[in-house]
């Protein structure tokens, strides 16, 4: 399906972005681009979804509908999965370590979230240096470049796993084609500040995650700054995703929405303000990075403090959780950088699979 091939594009830009940078940071001045590049038409993008897999609600009297159900029942079902897997061994509060990770995902703050790619020892300069404002230029790009979903989530309003499904948003009835109106969706209780936000998602359409395209749209814009951890870096911002579906406040395919929207983002993003935001972006994140690494003894340069601190292995950003088929996602570059990217699990019917590229 043609929404699905926009997958590749996540792909190619978490790859060849790193590399232009790399490529250009030296030299580039800061210049702003002559072709500017206009917003992409997010509610066309993810149309497909519409179009071919559910119908949404338009008023009381004319409910959602279910277009093709061999594909939204294992897309649910995988919902139901990976959400009860991640609810076992819980502790005496109902939590457990990846309940509170995908809590504090659930906050949708770039500074919690992304710090913990780059491991122990950077992750805690970055954070630092985020919350400190030294980092100014990247907390720019973690605010600036990220897609609204407001739009096509309104074209949408599917309703969310952990709702009654057979009721619109509109308060009319949907059309579920036989599949159950309520999920078995185990809900997480609250961690510290860190809220679920259940209450606050009723009347907000589950397609396409919005979380999920703030999370692609920090990963791979830090991916392409620190090219040596994008492996890392992508592996955690794929587990954000997922933390999504962990809650059971969504399902895979609007994980899959998410990082469809992020990646036109990225692209819009990088063409019109590679020289005016990445680079010097980039620049501040790598020298202050160098010069935290130089004055704790780690190293005097960006490569040699992440092999020391062995950023890029046994001391860098690990993720240990199991999905309900038992493969472990992110956990490093060992798994390969495609199987790093993916949403744990899905598996759809063979004519509605992602194309890979």
């Amino acid at each position: 399906m043609k929404m699905f091939r926009h997958l590749s594009s996540v792909f190619a830009i978490a790859t060849i972005a790193p590399l232009a940078l790399a490529a250009t940071l030296a030299a580039t001045p800061a210049i702003a681009q002559a072709d500017q590049l206009s917003n992409p038409d997010w509610v066309a993008l993810l149309s497909d979804y519409e179009k071919n897999y559910w119908q949404a609600p338009t008023d009381a009297e004319h409910g959602g509908k279910v277009l093709h159900a061999d594909t939204m029942k294992p897309d649910e079902d995988l919902a139901v999965a990976i959400n009860h897997k991640a609810a076992e061994n819980l502790d005496k509060d109902g939590l457990n370590a990846q309940r509170k990770r995908a809590l504090v995902d659930s906050d949708l703050q770039a500074e919690e979230t992304m710090p913990d790619a780059l491991g122990p020892v950077l992750g805690k300069y970055m954070s630092e240096g985020l919350k400190s404002g030294k980092l100014n230029a990247v907390a720019d790009i973690f605010s600036f470049n990220v897609a609204s979903t407001y739009a096509s989530k309104r074209a949408a309003m599917h309703p969310r796993p952990y709702l009654n499904r057979a009721e619109s948003s509109y308060g009319g009835t949907n059309d579920l084609a036989g599949l159950p109106a309520t999920l078995d969706i185990k809900q997480s209780p609250s961690w510290l500040e860190h809220v679920p936000g259940y209450s606050n998602l009723q009347k907000n359409s589950s397609y396409p995650s919005g979380h999920t395209t703030g999370a692609y749209s920090w990963g791979i814009a830090l991916a392409g700054m620190i090219p040596e951890l994008a492996p890392q870096i992508m592996a955690r911002t794929s587990e954000a995703g997922n933390n999504r579906i962990v809650l059971g406040v969504h399902y895979p395919l609007d994980i899959m929405g998410g990082r469809i929207g992020a990646s036109a983002q990225n692209g819009q993003y990088w063409h019109n303000e590679f020289a005016s935001s990445i680079v010097p972006a980039s620049r501040q994140l790598r020298d202050y990075l160098v010069s935290r690494c130089a004055a704790d003894g780690h190293g005097t340069t960006l490569a040699a403090c992440i092999a020391n601190t062995k950023a890029s292995g046994s001391g860098g950003y690990t993720n240990d959780f199991s999905g309900p088929s038992g493969h472990r996602a992110g956990r490093g570059p060992s798994l390969g950088r495609a199987r790093l990217h993916r949403t744990p699990d899905l598996h759809l019917p063979a004519r509605h699979r992602p194309v890979r590229r």
